[in-house]
């Protein structure tokens, strides 16, 4: 992808490709990391040490590295500072193009457009500006049914099957018999898991059809506004305020609440609960949908990088990250044949969250995609959710030989101040029963009971209960 010149970047953040800025404002403190060029004079007070040399716009040097200066000096315009000088005051630099792997010290905005290479990271807090002006771009083709799909939810693996293993290795020692193997040098590779995306809000513009409005001066209120006052030369609705409604929906027959083929009013189109939207056969939608002009990120969605009976192993001669959230694991297969008679038993349905959902969903501003979610695990007729106690899941391996993080969410529930609404509520990655899927009722084969030998409960014998 292209980045579009005035990208902004916060300070403080660290890229791995290089980044082309224009003339800065550094603050005092600030070290370079290559050779800037003064775009104004700069003063230097008395007993500054120079950690880098200062040369003249030709390059013959003016102070060597390590030089005290005994009295004030005033650098001209035009001035090189070499690689490595602190600046002792506010200094203000020429375009130059601050390397990659070295902290931002400030805000930086690009200059000009930068194509990304695959695995260029644009961290949290960038103003992403686009060429054209364009709000999105594909970061992946599109693969029929397949792209967006989640996956997440795909429903378990029959009895009997079989899957890839897998190994993924970052340095690895291509020389070595053994494909685990990796190179001593920690700096030989790192294991990057980052797929970062997000549900989002789309933010459309007004559309609809013209309707003469109460109080105007020319036909009807609430009639569609013929085409003589639209004409472009001289468009009524467009010139004179008041005169016109734009009208997205009209009631349609049999509603419960107005005059079918009229407009529907604003209070019915409240976000809070929109009677055309939540209500189905209320209303009949005209004039199509507006253009898209924003998109607005909602919550942090999830990658899954897995296997069935198979085994996966990451490993990293340096450090592995995951810098999205990820679950890694071995999903294993269905075994419900092993339940015997008692298979009806074991299918038992998942236990609800606190708010009476399955997903924690009542919240959600968004009830038809709430909705659908909870489909996917109530049992019901497009439900994937069962509790087969999958076994056979192939090993897991993690191992690298620097660092192991990873990425984490806490609980929140986000206002959207720019579109005065609420987003979705983003619940924790690291509450156990987010991610997995439990029964956790009184059912008997959702618990164990322990007995002592004469009968009475201890933790010291335990079987699961049938």
């Amino acid at each position: 992808m292209t980045l579009a010149n005035g990208t902004e970047f916060a300070a403080g953040k660290t890229l791995n490709y290089d980044l082309p800025i224009g003339v800065t404002q550094f603050a005092a403190g600030t070290q370079l990391p290559v050779q800037g060029v003064l775009n104004a004079a700069l003063t230097l007070p008395a007993g500054t040490v120079l950690r880098a040399a200062v040369r003249d716009a030709s390059g013959n040097v003016l102070h060597a590295a390590g030089a005290i200066l005994s009295e004030a000096t005033t650098l001209p315009s035009g001035s090189r500072l070499d690689a490595g000088t602190v600046l002792p005051a506010q200094a203000t630099l020429r375009a130059m193009t601050w390397p990659k792997g070295v902290a931002l010290p400030a805000k930086l905005v690009l200059a000009g457009n930068l194509a990304l290479q695959r695995g260029a990271l644009i961290p949290s807090e960038t103003l992403v500006k686009l060429p054209d002006d364009a709000i999105s771009i594909p970061l992946r083709p599109a693969d029929g049914s397949r792209q967006g799909a989640n996956w997440a939810v795909a429903a378990m693996l029959p009895e009997g099957s079989q899957s890839w293993s897998m190994r993924i290795v970052a340095g690895a020692d291509i020389q070595a018999t053994d494909t685990r193997a990796v190179k001593v040098d920690r700096l030989a590779g790192s294991l990057t898991l980052a797929d970062t995306h997000y549900s989002h809000f789309r933010e459309v513009a007004a559309a609809g059809v013209w309707y003469w409005a109460d109080g105007n001066w020319y036909d009807t209120p609430g009639t569609p506004v013929p085409d003589w006052a639209l004409d472009p030369g001289y468009n009524i609705c467009e010139q004179e305020p008041g005169q016109c409604v734009q009208v997205s929906w009209l009631w349609a027959d049999g509603n419960w609440y107005d005059t079918p083929g009229t407009p529907v009013p604003d209070w019915a189109l409240d976000p809070g609960y929109n009677i055309c939207e939540q209500e189905a056969g209320q209303c009949i939608s005209v004039g199509g949908s507006g253009d898209l002009i924003a998109l607005h990120p909602a919550t942090q969605a999830f990658s899954v990088l897995r296997t069935g009976t198979g085994d996966l192993d990451l490993i990293a001669g340096g450090d592995l990250r995951m810098q999205s959230l990820y679950g890694a694991y071995t999903a294993g297969m269905s075994t419900a044949s092993r339940a015997g008679s008692q298979t009806a038993a074991f299918d038992q349905p998942r236990a609800k969250a606190w708010d009476g959902t399955y997903l924690g969903t009542s919240n959600n501003p968004e009830a038809d995609i709430a909705a659908g979610y909870e489909a996917l695990v109530d049992g019901g007729a497009n439900s994937t959710y069962a509790a087969w106690y999958p076994d056979q899941g192939g090993n897991l391996m993690v191992r690298a030989g620097g660092d192991l993080t990873g990425d984490m969410l806490s609980v929140s529930a986000p206002l959207d101040e720019a579109m005065a609404r609420q987003l979705r509520s983003q619940s924790s990655s690291a509450h156990l029963g987010n991610w997995l899927w439990r029964q956790a009722r009184a059912t008997p084969p959702a618990w164990s009971r322990c007995r002592r030998a004469g009968g009475s409960t201890s933790a010291a014998t335990c079987r699961a209960a049938s």
